[in-house]
């Protein structure tokens, strides 16, 4: 899935000095290719045989959706209380956000940035491209399916990750960001990113997709119904997100991205894998593993980065591998949001029920006794969904009123900073 495109290129940032000026360059990386030859259907996808295969648009932008979505998961660990920076960091981003340091002009900041907007701009691309081979009558109508669904899947993450991720107003609630040349609301951006979600499954329930060999229909349905899902959960609209989890993913499967094809490490390894130096998993999070089932769900391990001062390690992750799927989203994530929205009133069946099948595909004799409480579902969310930004999530939907909940409100940087003070100040 990961498969580097020759034609492409990434965009680039030129840092200014100025009021942040670099976010008005980020939305308008380029091609190698001119318009013309980029708008050909064998550029979004190819149908032989009944066999349904990427074409360079749209690998590559599966690929920026994995490392866009692996870069925000970290940066979004570092800002709560998962990760924090390594004993021996290469990376500044990860010490100035766990240390609550993060600032606009520092530089650190950018490389994600940059990477979203790259996301956001090719997945727009690639809907541009079918609608354009639509009016010119080429291709077949499979291939501008799919290329609405993976278009609208990326843009929709794009556009998520990017109202996760940073602010105009960083300290609180309320702030923007600027995208496409204008400053955007949060509330705005993530209901385009529902829209973006709704588009997909509209596309994944063409009937020109049925029956076609290496894509699935209905899983797709089901991701894009859990994704959708996830967000409405993370904005404290339950009622909606209760709407979707008829339609949600199934035991043991799961949205996911497999590094695997050009030699690139997952970059979630690189950051937290037994090489990791950038970046590490907290001491608090390792210690708050309790059951069998958590320390296999989340199996932690320390790495001595020297010999002569063996108390200065590591923490990392030691089952991820350099090649390891990223996991966008999987049926741990229904499991513990259908236990949730049952306590909340706005879910049938039973919490405990659906908390003891999450633990039980880890260690059977691991399972709780007791109807959990919104307390306990916060710490099980913390370890089996760890490092995917939802513990952040978390903390600023206030799941449960706690001492890590104050703390992070009390954050100077709960989002990433866009505009400095002195910018705002003029």
């Amino acid at each position: 899935m990961n498969i580097k495109i020759a034609v492409l290129a990434l965009a680039s940032l030129t840092l200014l000095a100025s009021c942040d000026k670099w976010i008005d360059q980020a939305s308008t990386p380029s091609n190698t290719l001119n318009r013309s030859e980029i708008s050909k259907p064998n550029m979004l996808a190819r149908v032989a045989s009944n066999n349904l295969s990427d074409g360079p648009l749209i690998a590559n932008t599966r690929t920026l959706i994995g490392e866009a979505t692996a870069q925000t998961q970290l940066a979004l660990g570092a800002m709560s209380d998962e990760l924090t920076e390594g004993a021996v960091p290469n990376a500044l981003l990860y010490r100035e956000l766990s240390s609550d340091a993060v600032r606009s002009s520092s530089g650190t900041i950018t490389t994600l940035w940059n990477k979203l907007h790259d996301l956001y701009s090719r997945s727009e691309e690639v809907l541009a491209v079918a609608q354009e081979t639509a009016e010119a009558g080429q291709g077949s109508d499979a291939v501008r399916a799919y290329a609405r669904y993976i278009g609208h899947l990326g843009s929709g993450l794009a556009l998520q990750y990017l109202a996760e991720t940073y602010s105009t107003t960083p300290s609180a609630k309320g702030g923007g960001l600027r995208l496409r040349g204008e400053i955007q609301s949060h509330e705005s951006l993530l209901a385009r990113a529902h829209q973006h979600y709704t588009e997909a499954i509209t596309a994944v329930g063409e009937t020109s997709l049925a029956g076609l060999k290496n894509f699935d229909p209905q899983l797709a349905l089901r991701q894009l119904s859990t994704l959708d899902m996830r967000l409405y959960m993370h904005e404290g609209k339950y009622a909606e997100a209760a709407k979707l989890l008829p339609n949600a993913l199934r035991s043991r499967e799961s949205l996911g991205i497999i590094y695997n094809s050009n030699g690139a490490d997952n970059a979630v390894f690189s950051a937290l894998g037994s090489d990791a130096r950038d970046v590490q998993v907290s001491p608090e999070l390792e210690a708050l593993l309790s059951s069998e089932a958590e320390r296999r769900a989340l199996p932690l391990a320390h790495k001595i980065l020297d010999a002569k001062k063996p108390s200065v390690y590591n923490i990392y992750i030691s089952s991820l591998t350099r090649h390891s799927t990223l996991v966008l989203v999987d049926n741990a994530d229904v499991r513990l949001t259908a236990a949730e929205l049952i306590l909340r009133g706005l879910h049938t069946g039973d919490a405990l029920s659906e908390v003891n099948a999450l633990i039980a595909t880890y260690d059977s004799a691991s399972q709780l006794s007791a109807q959990p409480t919104l307390a306990e579902i916060a710490r099980l969310r913390r370890i089996y969904l760890a490092v995917r930004g939802e513990r952040t999530a978390d903390l600023r939907r206030a799941l449960v009123q706690d001492a890590a909940t104050a703390t992070f409100a009390a954050r100077k940087a709960q989002w990433i900073p866009l505009q400095s003070e002195s910018c705002r100040a003029q």
